[in-house]
């Protein structure tokens, strides 16, 4: 919890100076309540899984592009994988949820890798519909 906390201060502090006025974004860390749902969902799994596997994403940014500027992209995520320490990424069409996930990680492995969401603007209101179905459907199975 110290990592999740130390993280979202240094985002923060890092922010406040980044000129970033003409992106589309917004960020999260993930809550303490949901780490240690997440760690006590996958501690029941028969198979094993590596913790920053499993923490894959107690960071998670999100950015907005156009239709055309998210192909651009898409084509570029494959050359970019060595250069910008992308562990990998995955085009995600989940009921009504559209959305390329990119995994970042660092050679050290001292951090956790993070997560960008690149959402195209058009698929954003059923994204948001989308997540909140499957939020409060997960509310509901915790209870």
């Amino acid at each position: 919890m110290d990592y999740r906390l130390n993280l979202h201060e240094s985002i923060n502090d890092y922010l406040m100076k980044a000129d970033l006025q003409d992106i589309a974004y917004v960020y999260r860390v993930k809550t303490s309540e949901s780490i240690l749902d997440k760690i006590d969902r996958f501690s029941e799994c028969k198979e094993g899984y590596p913790v920053n596997s499993i923490l894959n994403d107690i960071f998670g940014a999100r950015v907005i592009l156009q239709s055309e500027e998210l192909t651009q992209v898409m084509e570029q995520l494959d050359a970019w994988k060595e250069g910008f320490g992308l562990k990998n990424w995955y085009l995600r069409d989940k009921d009504g949820y559209l959305g390329v996930y990119v995994y970042f990680t660092n050679k050290s492995n001292f951090c956790y890798p993070w997560e960008l969401q690149i959402w195209d603007a058009k698929d954003v209101d059923g994204n948001i519909q989308s997540h909140s179905l499957y939020k409060r459907n997960f509310v509901k199975h915790q209870s």
